[in-house]
């Protein structure tokens, strides 16, 4: 389960996020992921102590598409069984790379160019 700042901004305005997120991972079977846009993000699974990454510092030249290219590197560290760190951090490697270039469908890397950025930068674990 993927929950946006947008989503969050607009159905549960002004609410404390830390009782909102324990509410999902309660109800959640699976993985729970909190995006906060450029902010770390929180993730966990149900009875887990929250983990929180940084996303990759980027300037970004354009940042339609970010969310779902996150969501899409998701499902392919789901579907090859990564573990979670892995998973969440690969996705954010993707959200970064689309959004350093546009339009994102004629120049999104592909796995290599996602690998190959992770090598390039130091990711910095919260």
């Amino acid at each position: 389960m993927i929950i946006s700042h947008e989503l969050r901004d607009q159905s549960y305005p002004g609410g404390d996020m830390q009782p909102l997120f324990q509410e999902y991972q309660t109800r959640c079977e699976g993985l729970v992921i909190f995006t906060f846009g450029a902010d770390e993000l929180w993730y966990a699974r149900r009875d887990q102590p929250i983990r929180k990454c940084k996303p990759y510092k980027i300037t970004p030249v354009d940042t339609t598409g970010a969310g779902d290219s996150f969501r899409a590197g998701i499902v392919y560290g789901l579907l090859h069984s990564w573990d979670d760190e892995s998973t969440v951090d690969f996705a954010s490697a993707v959200a970064a790379c689309v959004c350093l270039s546009a339009p994102h469908a004629l120049n999104a890397p592909g796995l290599e160019g996602v690998l190959a950025f992770m090598k390039e930068r130091k990711h910095a674990k919260a």
